[in-house]
């Protein structure tokens, strides 16, 4: 599989000479490829020429990760698809995906005010047997991180994913991704630098992380009059209790 045969045919003329003055033979031989399929081949005058061609068809990878919000107790929090955002930085001459891909499906935890959501990270990125650049065998690696912004009270996962996937051509006109590895850490887009977690790197899956806890509110003074009809006011005989409602 995955060899494609040249069934040109190629015209081979012997002739053969007679020397009548010694009594010898002698052949001479022409090679005629004009019906090759390439023109390399075509130029050929010093052999029969045929170029058989092998292609492999092309894989595909899909990755899912997940979106978490983790929102404080006592505050409540709406989770929205497209509300984050997640850039996939290929290296090395790895095939370009898709990028950025937001957050769809967004559901909250029962029982709490958490939520989670699905990215579809990668959604059947192609690999070509051209992206292997004549190896048996390539780890193509890419780069995951969360973009920030500057939402009030929302707190941003800063991790970044290693994602390597080999892909893999059988010899028989097929390719495949034959192992997958996923690791977290840090990244540093300035100087391209990727740095494993400490204390283990390896991941199954890609997930973020994000908080939610509004901070601190500051009010105005308040001011409180307190009116008494029939005896005088005196100075401390009233206290009164401010209890936040909702």
């Amino acid at each position: 599989g995955g060899v494609t045969y040249d069934t040109h045919a190629a015209t081979v003329t012997v002739t053969v000479t007679e020397d009548g003055a010694t009594g010898t033979l002698s052949a001479s031989v022409s090679y005629d490829n004009s019906l090759a399929t390439t023109e390399g081949d075509r130029g050929e005058t010093g052999a029969a020429a045929f170029t058989n061609t092998y292609s492999a068809d092309n894989t595909a990878f899909s990755l899912d990760g997940t979106k978490n919000v983790d929102v404080a107790d006592g505050f409540t929090y709406t989770l929205n698809n497209g509300s984050f955002y997640f850039d996939i930085t290929p290296l090395d001459g790895a095939p370009a995906a898709a990028t950025p891909v937001g957050n769809t499906g967004s559901t909250q935890a029962g029982g709490s005010n958490d939520w989670t959501s699905n990215i579809t990270l990668m959604d059947n990125l192609t690999f070509r047997l051209s992206d292997l650049e004549g190896a048996a065998s390539r780890d193509f690696t890419y780069i995951i991180t969360e973009q920030s912004a500057s939402r009030p009270g929302v707190g941003y996962d800063t991790s970044a994913y290693r994602v390597v996937i080999t892909v893999t051509d059988n010899g028989e006109g097929k390719l495949s991704v034959t192992n997958t590895a996923i690791d977290k850490g840090t990244w540093d887009a300035a100087s391209s630098t990727f740095t494993p977690a400490e204390g283990g790197s390896a991941a199954d899956t890609v997930v973020f992380t994000n908080t939610y806890a509004p901070g601190s509110i500051t009010t105005a003074p308040l001011e409180i009059t307190k009116t008494l009809t029939g005896a005088d006011l005196g100075d401390g005989d009233y206290s009164f209790t401010i209890s936040i409602v909702s």
